[in-house]
């Protein structure tokens, strides 16, 4: 056992630095004047600032207060100062501590999975700290997903109920009313989340419960290969995207409209640098947009013919993202938002009151709608305003014709028509879906 050094005056970084550390093990330096103020130095060298007292029950107590040097000398004292001053009036620091790592309610439970586990503690110490520098990489990337399920459905269900509290019964009852609103497969993803939530919370001490609600509760709805359309007076209806319940920004809602609007990919238009545009596209007659290969499926540059309900977005979203070189930057700065960002705004908004449908899922939509009786755009030339490879010995060896004209009378065309339906002009929507 190592001897107890004799108290020292903790009160300067140059005392500090003189105290030995112990061959093995660790040892307390206690403060001659400030009763309870110990600093721990362990043989690897180590130190850390705490307490020792004793509860209202005469219990011997360690709170630790913070690791030397990152807590400074006149930190821990003041510090020490301050929780001694609240044990004197019966609180106990160490078994408070203690309780805050249990969740009391579902909203208490709820950020711990987010900061604890989603984000992970590196992450969440960088958001914590003001967000500067270069982001740790978070446990779970899609963590803005679990976040946005979490205040979407999650907390304003269960929110200040006890955690342990939830039962089979309430998950259930919470999944038939996401699913009778008219999104089974949210309903899904609800389940899963919560599954994940306490399955964490179990194995990590964080509720005391022997049995996950979610257990043997299988999902709401049978998923296969997406092949959603929206119908024309679903359209009409998301086109707004706005209202007292919606939750989106304007960047992000015109993102959306401009997927639909050009029939192209998600993350090709997230992407969008206002270089890729003609250098006078905003007054062109035949204006383009030219997506380069390393942005494409396909590696192969891509031109857009720009309708004029395409510019029009576009000219908003220039207006909004000022000196950018994007069309739609990061509130970060320095790059674009991430695709996932459209996701987690359909989201948040509950899918603007239209059954769940992905951002891919708007691309698929103005696709299926231009080759139908409306547009009644030929297949092949879909294929072109779309990008797909031709498989054909033709297309890939010999022709080698842009179809700009083609392209252009096609979006022109479903632009109009996208008109004629967001003003509720016709509401006709049947249509077979195209994939891809």
């Amino acid at each position: 056992m190592p001897k107890i050094p004799e108290p020292k005056n903790l009160n300067n970084a140059r005392t500090v630095a003189a105290l030995r550390p112990p061959l093995q093990g660790q040892v307390d330096y206690w403060d001659k004047s400030l009763k309870g103020f110990v600093l721990r130095v362990s043989a690897g060298g180590k130190m850390a600032w705490g307490i020792i007292y004793r509860n209202a029950e005469g219990r011997r107590k360690r709170f630790t207060l913070g690791a030397y040097p990152s807590m400074k000398v006149t930190v821990a004292r003041q510090k020490a100062i301050d929780e001694l001053g609240r044990i004197s009036k019966g609180a106990d620091p160490a078994t408070e501590k203690k309780a805050e790592h249990k969740a009391g309610t579902f909203n208490e439970l709820a950020d711990l999975y987010l900061d604890k586990y989603a984000k992970g503690e590196s992450y969440s110490k960088w958001e914590r700290d003001g967000a500067e520098g270069s982001a740790p990489e978070p446990n779970k990337r899609s963590w803005p997903s679990d976040k946005a399920m979490i205040y979407h459905d999650l907390k304003p269900a269960w929110g200040p109920r006890k955690a342990k509290a939830i039962t089979r019964a309430d998950v259930n009852r919470l999944l038939n009313e996401i699913v009778e609103r008219g999104s089974p497969i949210q309903a899904n993803r609800v389940l899963g989340l919560t599954r994940k939530i306490y399955s964490w919370a179990i194995s990590t001490d964080r509720v005391t419960m022997q049995v996950n609600p979610c257990h043997e509760i299988k999902k709401p709805a049978k998923e296969r290969k997406r092949d959603r359309v929206l119908d024309a007076l679903e359209i009409k209806t998301l086109w707004p995207m706005a209202g007292d319940y919606v939750t989106i920004t304007d960047p992000l809602r015109i993102a959306l409209r401009t997927i639909l609007a050009t029939a192209q990919r998600p993350g090709e238009i997230t992407g969008l640098s206002w270089a890729e545009l003609d250098g006078d596209w905003q007054t062109a007659e035949e204006p383009f947009w030219t997506i380069p290969g390393t942005r494409t499926k396909n590696k192969l540059a891509h031109r857009v013919p720009l309708s004029p309900l395409a510019v029009d977005l576009l000219k908003q979203a220039k207006k909004l993202s000022k000196d950018s070189g994007f069309a739609f930057p990061s509130p970060r700065g320095g790059k674009p938002i991430l695709e996932t960002s459209l996701t987690h705004a359909l989201i948040r908004s509950g899918h603007f009151g239209v059954s769940h449908f992905s951002p891919h899922d708007l691309r698929r939509t103005a696709a299926t709608h231009m080759t139908g009786p409306h547009c009644k755009v030929s297949r092949f030339i879909l294929e072109r305003v779309l990008n797909h490879a031709d498989q054909t010995v033709t297309g890939r060896h010999y022709d080698f014709y842009e179809y700009d004209d083609e392209k252009r009378h096609a979006l022109n065309t479903w632009s109009s028509r996208l008109a004629q339906v967001t003003e509720g002009k016709d509401q006709d929507s049947k249509v077979v879906p195209i994939h891809g």
